[in-house]
């Protein structure tokens, strides 16, 4: 999480492209249409399936690390760079590993501010893997109330990332 992913009241539908920065070489190979639903349903179900206020898929371009799809109230907007090194998604595509987040208030790991703007007190991030098993980007969940991510959320998560993950490979 970052300070640079602000509060977003609405929810919005579907995935949209922000900006003219093309984010992983399945957006190329894509139909935007494709692209959006897919996306958004990814985000949609990591929601409802780990009983989650707000999720989000950020994607890598090499330059930043970009919110492409979301859904909830306490997700980042659209178009919201994470900041490099902070907080648990960064955290967890700095090493490449699930991070689960029980008391954003209490664990270090987590960007405070923007923990508290969003209201969130969980957190679990899977990080996406690009060809060659690079990271390019992270699959998280947030809630409202703490210890929300027990094992059955976090194994659901690397369910969902193995779609995000297949796609990219398959366009590569």
């Amino acid at each position: 999480m970052s300070t640079h992913w602000p509060s977003a009241p609405e929810v919005i539908p579907s995935f949209t492209r922000v900006g003219p920065k093309t984010v992983l070489p399945f957006h190329r190979v894509v139909q935007q249409d494709q692209d959006d639903l897919f996306l958004n349903r990814i985000a949609q179900r990591a929601m409802s399936r780990t009983g989650a206020t707000g999720s989000a898929i950020a994607l890598s371009d090499g330059d930043a690390v970009t919110c492409w799809a979301r859904a909830g109230l306490t997700a980042p907007q659209l178009g919201a760079e994470m900041e490099p090194g902070s907080g648990l998604c960064a955290r967890s595509m700095s090493i490449g590993k699930v991070l689960v987040c029980d008391d954003a208030e209490m664990d270090s790991r987590a960007d405070q501010e923007a923990c508290s703007h969003l209201d969130i007190k969980s957190i679990a991030a899977v990080p996406l893997h690009g060809g060659g098993g690079a990271v390019v980007g992270v699959l998280a969940v947030f809630s409202t109330l703490r210890c929300v991510f027990d094992q059955a959320a976090t194994a659901t998560l690397e369910q969902l990332s193995t779609l995000i993950e297949g796609a990219i490979r398959a366009a590569a």
